[in-house]
């Protein structure tokens, strides 16, 4: 279960792939998104240039700012979100700087790539990916504790990057399980 609200979570996806905020990947991304994250709730949107300005939905915005008023993660918290704790895989979406309404795909994946943690676990690592395709909680709970016995920290570490653009249907179903983000005009 998700620690972050949902429109927190929908904003700081669309924070990694409008900025190519890859944390654990891009030096720096977990300040970018901490800074934006910020601006949004100090309304310093304003200031920024023009086309930085409507880089977010204004009901995303809205609806996130709000909740940013409890809490605004710092970048150690954004960090282990990323790598340790959340999912954040799934469409998301923003503007460019033209104004467009822009619509990505979110990827997750296990990452064993520091030292021999790929070498040494890549049984467990597969049997945990197989689990996962299977939607079986059992599975998965049996694969993610053997996977995570040998890893430091007993703690599985994981990478996020921008996958495939989504298709026209999926973002369509994607609106429509997010209507709190696309007002009828």
């Amino acid at each position: 279960m998700s620690i972050i609200s949902p429109n927190i979570k929908m904003l700081i996806k669309s924070i990694m792939v409008s900025e190519n905020a890859i944390v654990g990947s891009v030096k720096g991304a977990e300040s970018t998104i901490q800074r934006l994250l910020l601006e949004t709730f100090k309304d310093d949107m304003a200031a920024e240039p023009a086309d930085k300005k409507s880089m977010f939905p204004a009901a995303l915005i809205s609806l996130a700012k709000e909740e940013l008023e409890i809490n605004i993660p710092g970048e150690s918290q954004i960090k282990d979100w990323f790598l340790y704790d959340e999912d954040f895989s799934g469409i998301t979406f923003y503007k460019t700087n033209n104004g467009e309404l822009t619509f990505a795909s979110i990827a997750r994946g296990v990452d064993l790539s520091s030292g021999y943690q790929y070498a040494d676990n890549r049984y467990e690592a597969k049997s945990y990916s197989d689990a996962h395709c299977s939607d079986d909680p059992v599975k998965i709970l049996i694969a993610e504790s053997a996977l995570k016995g040998n890893l430091p920290k007993k703690k599985i570490k994981y990478c996020h990057w921008v996958s495939n653009k989504p298709s026209k249907q999926e973002v369509e179903e994607f609106q429509k399980q997010n209507p709190q983000y696309f007002p009828s005009t």
